[in-house]
């Protein structure tokens, strides 16, 4: 029985419109032209959702995988191996997909690498509109607005060099501002274990944040600190 297989494991997670998914993932020749891992993929999806059939052995799903071959254990284990890997890279695209951020960010180095510039600036400036424009500022937001200001700094310094020297203090303050809010977060559920479970964390810090935030009246933290 193979259902100890990491494959397995993953395949079981799946719902029936991720298995179709991860299907078609596998028939891209973009990230596949394996043949016989497409084939093992035909074969484990007949015993979806269970993997639990008799039939599914190593020997067995190698006849399906390879007809004409002499059964080797070793090369089953590598279709099986490159079909989990391949698992691996579906899960990461599928998470992927899911950030909007992660998608953009990754739009912008490709346009400044290919130097892109005209369409660079257009999309960066049209992005950070809509993303100072959101009304949840939590420790994210500041995070993306950094990131955002240090993608915009590498681009200046090869577009713009010695020009808008205000993105540097910019990309700090919002950086400052993810740092502050990360630690009350900590702090946060450092006093929690504390208290609830005698943890004897070491709040460094702790006094000189919680001195800093009221002596400057920052209004941008979150409530619930």
């Amino acid at each position: 029985m193979m259902e100890n297989y990491k494959i397995i494991q993953v395949l079981r997670t799946f719902d029936k419109r991720e298995l179709r998914n991860f299907g078609e993932f596998v028939y891209s020749p973009y990230f596949n032209k394996n043949e016989p891992v497409k084939r093992l993929f035909d074969t484990f999806e007949k015993y979806y959702p269970g993997f639990t059939n008799r039939n599914l052995t190593p020997e067995k799903i190698f006849i399906k995988v390879f007809p004409k071959d002499k059964y080797d254990y070793h090369k089953i284990n590598n279709v099986i191996s490159d079909l989990y890997k391949l698992s691996e890279r579906f899960l990461a695209y599928q998470h992927a997909e899911q950030s909007e951020y992660f998608i953009e960010r990754n739009i912008f180095r490709s346009l400044r690498n290919k130097e892109l510039y005209k369409i660079y600036e257009q999309k960066h400036a049209a992005y950070m509109k809509e993303l100072i424009a959101r009304r949840f500022k939590d420790e994210e937001f500041y995070f993306y607005l950094y990131e955002m200001n240090d993608e915009y700094l590498w681009y200046a310094t090869i577009k713009k060099p010695n020009t808008e020297l205000n993105i540097l203090q910019t990309e700090f303050d919002h950086f400052f501002r993810f740092v502050l809010i990360r630690m009350l977060r900590f702090y946060n559920l450092m006093l929690h274990e504390r208290n609830q479970n005698n943890v004897d964390y070491k709040l460094t810090m702790f006094h000189e944040i919680l001195g800093y935030i009221t002596k400057e009246k920052i209004e941008e933290i979150p409530a619930g600190f």
